[in-house]
């Protein structure tokens, strides 16, 4: 195996090398699209983005701008002397601080303020033509006031107190449902869009503009120049700087620093995936800052409560409104990165302020949550891995999951460290004699020596589930929980050709009767159905990366970043990369489907990560003044420079690789006293030379190894052009090892066309022509009234949960020869934007009907409803109405469903103007109605779990909160708002 030097540090930091020209490095990262459209995206680092596309009009909802998870309009159109400007007919440049149209002479540039919330738009060439605005999906009354020539919309709404402003550098005044802007004799035009309460703010800022926009510009380029590396792929390099680019734009202040988990739903702060991400968003590119105050925020959030269910443990999310805790292995992430910060930049008055943190966390798990064998106990949906849907998880995987005890592992490890670096010997040895009887442990219970296998956890009742999925990768990258590393290369070897394809890394194996290889592939399943289970998360990659480099199969690895590198320049969102992507390419298309967030934070930061860390392998630690270089480069990358501090000492570094010489230069740019450098080179002779010295100021060390030697003598080490002699060893890799190395090798993909995911449900699939037909020759059952304001309880804190979509005051049945016309009025109907084809949101209605059938009656509602109608009420047909419908029978089995497809925004389910809910279901499918029926209509707030269907009722406490609704007097109290009983 590649034999290297033991370390302490975890991660490592990397220092530009600059540009001479900082306007050009900026302008280097233009990315042009012509002929299609690409989505793209700014932020303010604060409380705002702004998403959208280049080359055409707003294609969902959730685009445009957004502010404190309010939507504030979706899109807005120019015209230029009554015509509109026609993106699709434009070319679009996208720059890291603006985005640039160029309508064949008519220019338009956007740009998105940082900290304020500010939209500046620039028009070039205007050519005195009349300009004129219009904004789509504005979130205002639509009512427009101009004083002083600055117009106003109120956002009271949404935003209480404040306003949109336009305000120009020419008069504007309104025509129709337009801004008109007076621009005779002007060849521009400069238009602000703010959001404030006071409208002379808007005034300042106009004078302004170009400050605001070079402030941007530096502070984009200060960052790349401040951790620019310099390689012979200049397509490499320029993804590189895009992919930091996009990341910093996560890192948000709002009531304190964090980093969003995707946009653009997940733009509030999730602790896991924080901590996953600090490495790649901070860390390596020198932004320890933020890292400290990102990792001191989370700590003061930290569950310190020990009557709680939770205590000890960091927070899973932080919303603008809550704190929840629903994750095992943030705990873990976040003490490794605290760990981690340490060695970057030895700050001992940090670790000494999170030292609290840090024993509570541990020491409450070992009291509360391990068991008999030392491993880390959590619920079936406390992993990453936490899609839930109305039936439990959609992939369980309590109660101890191989991911987080590989975690919990080495938190027990960094834990042991952080205490002896603070002398606490009573808190180190409680760690270490843990981690001890884990890795013992670890062997006899998740490894299967026979088959070569980690298994995916452990039941709560002791068996194993041999799942095979990425997660065995966390441990892998652990190699003190196995015994060689021979049997870590076995392992790999087996774990490869199973999820690991040459483009992405599947969350399930393909063989596995649960595969899923799509993700949003309605009817036949929900997302969340597909989530965990088979479809490619692209963060996993990091982890993969990492096994294959430390086993020298860089160029292995190297497929899989440079899948990645295409996506950031060529698909999706530009200078970005997706939550996820589908495992294999729909029929017809060449490509599998990228979907989910369209920018997240872990797979941006894992692939910043695996450069930094695994590919160049640079590892500083600052607390013991070292500096650990251990380069596997691919093929690809043969030139490098960089620069690289360790705490308060800098070096500059070079590789050059070539077929004859391996070469590392370092030169002492600034260093105190001295630096120690160890360096490991593994050749393609399979040897790996490894050496150890030191350096002092101004000091050049050059270390160079022949390619294709295994010999030590062929070593040559010289400092300041001097050669020397310094402590060093090779290690030759034993030929009988070679022929494992060739197993580790890429699944190949084949997609099963008797998935049971692509056969279908079992039941049948109504579409919206069957829910939606006209009643026109159809006679009254019923017609009837129920009382307004009449909810029992309080409504969920989010605003989008608007006072009424939660009472209904009106029900109508009728029906024809062939079905019945179901319409149910609620005092108001609520549309996100989440899923406009529902034409609602977050309303939800259990229909339950008695048809005097001779099948099955209950009495219980269930869908977390907790609720049981009386005997007398007991149904045989319950029509559960949210995201869609869903017909089932008394014994709870689904009858019929239908899922609303994209198309079905023609003609929804859901009216918001008429607050009406309608649809026919087929007789067939119910029974007899008529008007002795006996029906009960339960209503509630929906919950889909984020992942889509018809979902459940959601969950009401004793106090409302963001999400979950208030008003409970004991825990055992149903969640429903609001009742109409018939006979």
């Amino acid at each position: 195996m590649k034999k290297l030097f033991l370390l302490i540090s975890l991660t490592f930091i990397f220092w530009g090398c600059g540009s001479s020209d900082k306007k050009t490095l900026l302008e280097q990262l233009a990315i042009e699209v012509k002929d299609t459209t690409r989505a793209f995206s700014y932020t303010n680092k604060k409380f705002g983005f702004y998403f959208g596309e280049t080359n055409s009009y707003f294609k969902d909802s959730w685009q445009g701008w957004t502010l404190k998870e309010q939507r504030i309009f979706n899109d807005y159109q120019i015209f230029a002397n009554g015509n509109l400007l026609e993106r699709n007919k434009s070319t679009a440049t996208v720059y890291p601080h603006i985005l640039k149209r160029d309508y064949n002479n008519l220019l338009e540039e956007l740009f998105f303020a940082d900290s304020l919330d500010l939209i500046i738009l620039k028009l070039k060439n205007i050519n005195s033509e009349g300009i004129e605005i219009k904004f789509l999906g504005l979130n205002s009354d639509g009512k427009v006031a101009i004083r002083d020539n600055v117009a106003s919309f109120n956002l009271n709404n949404i935003l209480p107190g404040n306003h949109l402003f336009i305000a120009a550098d020419s008069k504007l005044n309104t025509s129709s449902d337009k801004l008109a802007f007076e621009t005779t004799g002007k060849d521009s035009l400069t238009i602000l869009i703010y959001i404030s309460s006071s409208s002379v703010e808007v005034q300042n800022l106009l004078q302004q503009k170009d400050r605001i926009i070079s402030n941007k510009e530096t502070r984009i380029e200060k960052l790349l120049n401040a951790s620019y590396i310099k390689t012979n792929d200049e397509k490499f390099n320029k993804a590189l700087m895009w992919a930091k680019v996009s990341l910093d734009a996560l890192i948000t202040t709002q009531d304190y620093k964090g980093i969003w988990a995707g946009l653009p739903w997940f733009n509030n702060n999730w602790g896991r995936d924080t901590f996953i991400s600090l490495p790649g968003a901070t860390l390596v590119t020198g932004n320890y800052q933020d890292a400290k105050e990102i990792l001191l925020a989370f700590a003061k959030f930290q569950d310190n409560n020990p009557a709680s269910k939770y205590y000890g443990r960091i927070p899973n999310r932080i919303t603008l409104k809550e704190s929840i805790y629903n994750t095992v292995d943030g705990t873990p992430w976040f003490i490794i990165q605290c760990y981690n910060y340490f060695y970057y930049t030895n700050d001992l008055e940090f670790i000494k302020e999170v030292y609290p943190v840090v024993k509570i966390a541990v020491e409450a798990a070992l009291k509360r949550s391990t068991d008999n064998n030392g491993f880390l106990m959590h619920a079936d949906a406390e992993t990453w891995m936490d899609a839930v849907g109305p039936n439990g998880p959609w992939s369980p995987r309590g109660n101890r999951a191989v991911d987080v005890q590989a975690l919990w592992y080495k938190q027990l490890l960094c834990s042991y460290e952080i205490g002896r670096i603070l002398k606490d010997t009573t808190f180190a040895n409680t760690s270490m004699v843990a981690a001890y009887r884990l890795r013992t442990n670890f062997q006899k219970f998740f490894v299967d020596t026979t088959k070569n296998i980690i298994y995916d956890r452990l039941k709560e009742d002791g068996t194993k589930d041999h799942s095979e999925r990425p997660n065995q990768f966390f441990a892998l990258n652990e190699p003190d929980l196995f015994t060689t590393s021979l049997q870590r290369l076995k392992i790999l070897g087996n774990a490869m050709q199973v999820v690991v394809f040459p483009y992405g890394v599947t969350s399930l194996s393909q063989n596995d009767e649960n595969f899923h290889p799509y993700h949003d592939y309605k009817p036949y399943y929900v997302k969340d159905a597909a989530y965990h289970n088979g479809i490619i998360w692209q963060w996993n990659s990091g982890s993969v990366v990492q096994t294959l480099c430390g086993f020298g199969k860089q160029d292995t690895a190297w497929k899989l970043t440079s899948e990645l590198t295409h996506q950031i320049l060529d698909r999706g969102a530009v200078g970005t990369l997706a939550e996820l992507m589908e495992a294999f390419p729909r029929q017809g298309e060449k490509e599998p489907r990228l979907s989910g967030t369209f920018s997240q934070a872990w797979s941006l930061a894992e692939y910043i990560r695996n450069i930094y860390q695994d590919y160049l392998g640079v590892k500083p630690d600052a607390y013991h003044k070292a500096l650990y270089l251990l380069p596997t480069l691919p093929n690809d990358l043969t030139d490098i420079e960089f620069d690289q501090r360790v705490g308060n000492d800098k070096v500059k570094i070079k590789y050059n690789f070539t077929n004859e010489l391996n070469r590392i230069t370092v030169n002492a740019v600034s260093v105190k006293d001295s630096l120690d450098i160890a360096a490991a080179i593994l050749n393609k002779a399979d040897a790996s030379f490894q050496m150890k010295t030191s350096l002092k100021k101004n000091d050049n060390l050059v270390i160079e190894v022949p390619t294709h030697s295994n010999t030590l003598s062929d070593l040559k080490v010289f400092r300041n052009q001097q050669r020397i002699s310094i402590s060093c060893q090779i290690y030759n890799e034993p030929p009988a090892n070679f022929a494992l190395y060739q197993n580790v090798k890429f699944a190949v993909p084949f997609l099963n066309r008797n998935l049971k995911a692509l056969k279908g449900p079992e039941y049948k699939l109504l579409t919206n022509n069957e829910i939606k037909i006209e009643d026109e020759n159809s006679t009254t059952i019923f017609n009837l009234s129920d009382p307004e304001k009449d909810e029992e309880y309080k409504y969920p804190l989010n605003p989008n949960f608007a006072a009424g979509i939660l009472d209904i005051i009106h029900f109508s049945l009728k029906e024809d020869s062939d079905n019945y016309f179901f319409a149910l009025k609620f005092r108001k109907l609520a549309n996100p934007g989440w899923h406009n084809e529902y034409g609602f949101q977050l309303t939800y209605a259990s229909i339950c009907l008695n048809t005097n059938s001779n099948e099955k009656n209950t009495t219980d509602v269930k869908l977390n409803s907790g609720y049981k109608l009386p005997i007398l009420r007991s149904f045989d047909r319950q029509i559960n109405v949210g995201g869609g419908i869903e017909i089932k029978d008394g014994s709870g089995k689904i009858i019929a469903a239908y899922l609303p497809d994209a198309e079905d925004i023609k003609n929804p389910l859901g009216n918001v103007k008429s607050n009406i809910i309608n649809f026919s279901i087929p007789k067939k499918m119910i029974g007899t109605i008529n008007g002795k029926s006996v029906i009960s209509i339960l209503v509630g707030a929906q919950d889909d779990h984020g992942g889509a269907g018809a979902g459940e009722f959601r969950t009401v406490d004793q106090k409302a909160t963001e999400w979950t609704g208030g008003g409970k007097k004991k825990k055992s109290d149903h969640n429903i708002y609001d009742f109409l009983l018939i006979n």
